[in-house]
């Protein structure tokens, strides 16, 4: 009979409260319509943010178009002329991108002829310039026709090739060796796309 004792307390408190409950209590709340319920499922918090990482367009006029995460600073470079090579950066902490791009006006300033594609663009000065005599271009799994190596100053440095509308460019991401940006940048620069 002890040990019942509680139990019956506990049934008898819970059917009070029940019978509290249904008491008159004033008009229920109408329901929430279905639209207004998948919007606000649809709205986010006030506090929630977009992805830091997910790529923002950049846009260097008369250098092209750049998919890169939030917080780059661009530093476009003053033209020397209407025949040079057009020029901006991007730096974010220790991470640096650069391209050069290549009108028909600079080929033709340089009495040279345009390269018939990107494979002979790879084989001229312009794009062997800055890449060490012993690295050789290659594929990518993106596609994109590059080179890499480590420069003297400890720099992963990730080199690609770019074919534009009437132009030829190149796109270089610079990163600390074994940085997480230099993962990164390989499909940053895949996604360049010149004027």
């Amino acid at each position: 009979m002890k040990k019942s004792l509680p139990i019956l307390l506990v049934f008898c408190l819970c059917g009070a409260l029940l019978s509290g409950c249904a008491e008159d209590s004033g008009p229920a709340a109408a329901p929430m319509p279905l639209e207004e319920a998948a919007e606000a499922v649809r709205t986010p918090a006030p506090n929630e943010t977009a992805d830091p990482n997910a790529p923002q367009e950049y846009v260097a006029e008369g250098v092209g178009r750049f998919y890169l995460p939030q917080g780059f600073t661009m530093v476009p470079e003053e033209v020397a002329g209407p025949d040079a090579p057009r020029t901006v950066t991007f730096v974010r902490g220790n991470t640096r991108v650069t391209a050069y791009r290549y009108g028909a006006e600079y080929f033709a300033a340089a009495g040279t002829s345009m390269p018939a594609d990107l494979e002979a663009f790879a084989a001229s000065d312009l794009a062997r310039g800055a890449v060490p005599q012993a690295v050789g271009f290659a594929t990518d799994d993106l596609g994109s026709l590059f080179a890499d190596w480590i420069d003297s100053d400890g720099q992963s440095v990730y080199y690609v090739l770019k074919a534009g509308d009437g132009s030829f460019g190149c796109v270089t991401g610079v990163c600390p060796e074994g940085a997480s940006d230099g993962a990164l940048i390989p499909r940053w620069l895949s996604q360049v796309v010149l004027d």
